[in-house]
Protein backbone atom coordinates (compact mmCIF):
# COMPACT_ATOMS: atom_id res chain seq x y z
CA UNK A 1 0.00 0.00 0.00
CA UNK A 2 0.64 3.73 -0.13
CA UNK A 3 1.91 5.47 1.90
CA UNK A 4 2.62 9.06 1.04
CA UNK A 5 -0.09 11.20 0.44
CA UNK A 6 1.35 12.72 -2.86
CA UNK A 7 2.55 10.71 -5.00
CA UNK A 8 4.99 11.74 -8.69
CA UNK A 9 5.56 9.06 -11.13
CA UNK A 10 8.70 10.32 -12.97
CA UNK A 11 10.23 9.64 -16.15
CA UNK A 12 13.76 10.72 -17.01
CA UNK A 13 14.68 10.85 -20.93
CA UNK A 14 12.52 14.20 -22.51
CA UNK A 15 12.12 15.22 -18.17
CA UNK A 16 15.17 15.33 -16.47
CA UNK A 17 17.30 15.76 -19.84
CA UNK A 18 16.62 17.30 -23.63
CA UNK A 19 16.40 15.07 -26.66
CA UNK A 20 19.33 17.45 -27.66
CA UNK A 21 22.02 16.76 -24.94
CA UNK A 22 24.90 14.12 -25.55
CA UNK A 23 26.81 13.17 -22.30
CA UNK A 24 30.65 15.24 -22.60
CA UNK A 25 32.97 12.41 -23.80
CA UNK A 26 29.80 10.85 -25.41
CA UNK A 27 32.59 8.62 -27.38
CA UNK A 28 34.01 6.85 -24.24
CA UNK A 29 32.54 3.97 -22.78
CA UNK A 30 32.96 3.90 -18.87
CA UNK A 31 30.68 1.47 -17.13
CA UNK A 32 29.41 1.96 -13.79
CA UNK A 33 31.29 5.51 -13.20
CA UNK A 34 29.35 8.62 -12.07
CA UNK A 35 30.47 11.60 -14.35
CA UNK A 36 29.81 15.24 -13.37
CA UNK A 37 30.34 17.92 -15.83
CA UNK A 38 29.30 20.87 -17.86
CA UNK A 39 25.87 20.99 -15.98
CA UNK A 40 25.15 17.35 -16.16
CA UNK A 41 25.55 14.00 -14.81
CA UNK A 42 25.75 10.57 -16.68
CA UNK A 43 27.08 7.25 -16.89
CA UNK A 44 27.41 4.42 -19.12
CA UNK A 45 24.91 1.94 -18.81
CA UNK A 46 26.41 -0.44 -21.63
CA UNK A 47 28.72 0.70 -24.46
CA UNK A 48 25.61 1.89 -26.95
CA UNK A 49 23.37 3.67 -23.74
CA UNK A 50 24.35 6.44 -21.79
CA UNK A 51 21.79 7.44 -18.47
CA UNK A 52 22.44 11.12 -18.58
CA UNK A 53 20.64 14.17 -16.29
CA UNK A 54 20.88 17.91 -16.85
CA UNK A 55 21.46 18.60 -13.22
CA UNK A 56 19.31 21.84 -13.75
CA UNK A 57 15.56 19.97 -14.58
CA UNK A 58 16.78 17.86 -11.72
CA UNK A 59 16.70 20.35 -9.56
CA UNK A 60 12.84 21.75 -10.63
CA UNK A 61 11.72 17.80 -9.93
CA UNK A 62 13.69 18.21 -6.62
CA UNK A 63 11.96 21.83 -5.85
CA UNK A 64 8.60 20.78 -6.71
CA UNK A 65 8.95 17.35 -4.76
CA UNK A 66 9.94 19.44 -1.16
CA UNK A 67 7.65 21.49 -1.95
CA UNK A 68 4.36 19.03 -2.39
CA UNK A 69 6.04 16.67 0.29
CA UNK A 70 5.68 13.96 -2.44
CA UNK A 71 7.26 10.55 -3.17
CA UNK A 72 8.73 9.52 -6.47
CA UNK A 73 7.84 6.39 -8.27
CA UNK A 74 9.89 5.82 -11.34
CA UNK A 75 7.92 5.02 -14.26
CA UNK A 76 11.04 5.26 -16.64
CA UNK A 77 12.50 2.84 -18.74
CA UNK A 78 15.45 3.21 -17.03
CA UNK A 79 14.08 1.21 -14.46
CA UNK A 80 14.93 -1.55 -16.90
CA UNK A 81 18.66 -1.39 -16.70
CA UNK A 82 19.35 0.36 -13.50
CA UNK A 83 18.61 -0.64 -10.10
CA UNK A 84 16.80 1.91 -7.92
CA UNK A 85 19.98 2.38 -6.05
CA UNK A 86 21.67 3.32 -8.92
CA UNK A 87 19.58 6.08 -10.16
CA UNK A 88 19.43 7.11 -6.70
CA UNK A 89 23.33 7.77 -6.73
CA UNK A 90 22.68 9.26 -10.17
CA UNK A 91 20.32 11.42 -8.89
CA UNK A 92 22.94 12.59 -5.84
CA UNK A 93 25.44 13.55 -7.76
CA UNK A 94 23.17 15.90 -9.49
CA UNK A 95 22.35 17.70 -6.85
CA UNK A 96 19.46 15.72 -5.38
CA UNK A 97 21.13 13.71 -2.25
CA UNK A 98 18.24 12.79 -0.42
CA UNK A 99 15.40 12.12 -3.42
CA UNK A 100 12.62 10.12 -1.59
CA UNK A 101 12.94 7.54 -4.42
CA UNK A 102 10.19 4.21 -3.30
CA UNK A 103 9.90 2.44 -5.93
CA UNK A 104 9.23 1.90 -9.49
CA UNK A 105 6.42 0.81 -12.00
CA UNK A 106 7.06 -2.79 -12.63
CA UNK A 107 9.64 -3.33 -15.42
CA UNK A 108 7.92 -6.58 -16.79
CA UNK A 109 5.44 -4.07 -18.52
CA UNK A 110 8.20 -1.99 -20.08
CA UNK A 111 8.51 -4.97 -22.09
CA UNK A 112 5.15 -5.93 -22.71
CA UNK A 113 5.11 -2.69 -25.26
CA UNK A 114 2.45 -0.99 -22.34
CA UNK A 115 1.98 2.40 -22.50
CA UNK A 116 3.41 4.69 -20.13
CA UNK A 117 -0.62 5.39 -18.74
CA UNK A 118 -1.14 1.61 -18.32
CA UNK A 119 2.37 0.87 -16.51
CA UNK A 120 1.21 3.99 -13.98
CA UNK A 121 -1.97 2.42 -13.87
CA UNK A 122 -1.26 -1.08 -12.77
CA UNK A 123 1.23 0.28 -10.02
CA UNK A 124 -1.85 1.99 -8.61
CA UNK A 125 -3.99 -1.22 -8.57
CA UNK A 126 -1.37 -2.70 -6.92
CA UNK A 127 -0.16 -0.38 -4.62
CA UNK A 128 -3.26 1.43 -3.65
CA UNK A 129 -4.23 5.17 -4.90
CA UNK A 130 -2.19 8.27 -2.80
CA UNK A 131 -4.68 11.16 -1.76
CA UNK A 132 -2.71 13.32 -4.90
CA UNK A 133 -0.29 12.15 -7.31
CA UNK A 134 0.74 13.05 -10.96
CA UNK A 135 3.27 11.76 -13.54
CA UNK A 136 5.77 13.63 -15.07
CA UNK A 137 6.59 12.02 -18.94
CA UNK A 138 6.75 13.30 -22.43
CA UNK A 139 5.60 10.53 -24.26
CA UNK A 140 2.19 9.43 -21.96
CA UNK A 141 0.29 7.58 -24.48
CA UNK A 142 -3.02 8.33 -23.32
CA UNK A 143 -5.06 8.94 -26.81
CA UNK A 144 -7.75 7.06 -25.09
CA UNK A 145 -9.19 10.53 -23.19
CA UNK A 146 -8.76 9.19 -20.04
CA UNK A 147 -7.96 11.86 -17.98
CA UNK A 148 -5.27 10.58 -16.01
CA UNK A 149 -3.35 13.53 -14.14
CA UNK A 150 -0.12 13.93 -16.13
CA UNK A 151 1.69 16.84 -17.11
CA UNK A 152 3.50 15.67 -20.72
CA UNK A 153 6.92 17.71 -21.00
CA UNK A 154 8.17 18.73 -24.19
CA UNK A 155 11.04 16.47 -24.73
CA UNK A 156 12.94 19.16 -26.57
CA UNK A 157 12.75 21.62 -23.51
CA UNK A 158 12.67 19.41 -21.05
CA UNK A 159 10.90 20.32 -17.59
CA UNK A 160 10.44 23.92 -17.65
CA UNK A 161 9.03 26.11 -14.74
CA UNK A 162 5.29 26.00 -16.01
CA UNK A 163 5.60 22.12 -15.94
CA UNK A 164 6.34 22.38 -12.25
CA UNK A 165 3.63 24.68 -11.71
CA UNK A 166 1.13 22.67 -13.19
CA UNK A 167 2.58 19.82 -11.48
CA UNK A 168 2.48 21.27 -7.86
CA UNK A 169 -1.19 22.24 -8.63
CA UNK A 170 -2.51 19.04 -9.28
CA UNK A 171 -1.02 17.33 -6.13
CA UNK A 172 -2.08 20.37 -4.28
CA UNK A 173 -5.41 19.42 -5.54
CA UNK A 174 -5.96 22.53 -6.98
Amino acid sequence: MVTANRVLFLDFDGVVNRRSTLAPGQGRFDSGTVNEGEGCTWRWVDPERCALLEDRLVGRVRDLVVEAEAQVIVSSDWRTVLELGEISDLLAAAGWPDAPLVGTTDPDLAYSFCRRFEEVADWLRRNGEPVAWVALDDQWGDRDGLGYPVVEVDPEQGLQDDDVARALAILNGQ
